[in-house]
């Protein structure tokens, strides 16, 4: 991602993805119930942040929403909360993309992002503490995938809209979401061979993909169900894990009381 090193020095959390993805004529592979988690994300070993998910299921829709949350430290040793969060609305047959919005709110500034979709075009949206602008773009042919930063849960949407598919290496639209401009960039997507993860005390049985934007690569780690437990750009020491609830232990029956 041409925008790497930018958003590295502003945020700190070296770079995020929104994702979007169908197969041709499947219907989404997202699990229509309920579910919410959250992500840990990691510089080199230290965890940096973490970041909040649901997926509700509404009508023929799914929202996906998630907040992100750090402490920032300025030059005067300072903390300063920051926070994004986001709502992606996609449709709940194809996950084709409805609506996005960002917020992200850091040192009394408030700055909104957003995408609203229609058959033909796209508005991307932008308004910074009260200033706004717009602007209406051709719809690309096929799925977008937008990045935005500071925003990790997107990755997991584009690992369950892969759950069940097989393909060696498939074309990506990308929509990246940058502070100042919107660039619209092609990224090759490879599925991997099968792979095991160490997580909560326990292996899991993961697909393994690789999504590179020009040189920069994420790889990805997903359940069979598609959830995504380990995103890595091992470039910057980048890692977001998801976290794995461990199953309480079962409770020793008490024996049996001798009859008399």
């Amino acid at each position: 991602m041409r925008t790497l090193t930018r958003l590295s020095a502003a945020l700190c959390a070296a770079l995020a993805a929104a994702v979007l993805l169908s197969a041709p004529t499947a219907h989404a592979q997202i699990a229509a119930k309920a579910d919410s988690g959250m992500l840990v994300i990691f510089e080199g070993l230290t965890p940096v942040a973490h970041e909040r998910f649901a997926y509700q299921v509404d009508g023929d829709s799914i929202m996906v929403t998630a907040l992100h949350r750090r402490q920032l430290i300025d030059e005067q040793k300072a903390k300063h909360l920051f926070e994004k969060s986001m709502l992606l609305v996609v449709d709940a047959r194809d996950l084709g993309l409805r609506r996005y919005t960002s917020n992200q709110n850091f040192r009394e500034r408030t700055v909104t992002r957003g995408l609203l979709v229609t058959d033909t075009v796209f508005t991307y949206f932008t308004e910074d503490s009260g200033a706004g602008d717009a602007t209406r773009i051709a719809m690309p042919p096929g799925r977008l995938f937008v990045f935005d930063s500071a925003l990790f849960t997107l990755f997991d949407v584009i690992c369950r809209s892969l759950a069940g598919k097989e393909f060696e290496t498939r074309r990506v639209q990308l929509v990246e979401m940058a502070p100042d401009s919107l660039m619209m960039p092609t990224a090759m997507l490879t599925q991997m061979r099968p792979d095991t993860l160490q997580m909560g005390g326990s292996k899991v049985p993961v697909r393994r993909y690789v999504l590179d934007d020009e040189g920069v690569r994420f790889d990805l780690w997903a359940d069979r169900q598609g959830r995504m437990m380990q995103m890595r750009h091992e470039r910057s020491g980048l890692r977001v894990e998801r976290v794995i609830e461990s199953k309480p232990a079962a409770k020793p029956r008490r024996a049996a009381a001798p009859k008399r």
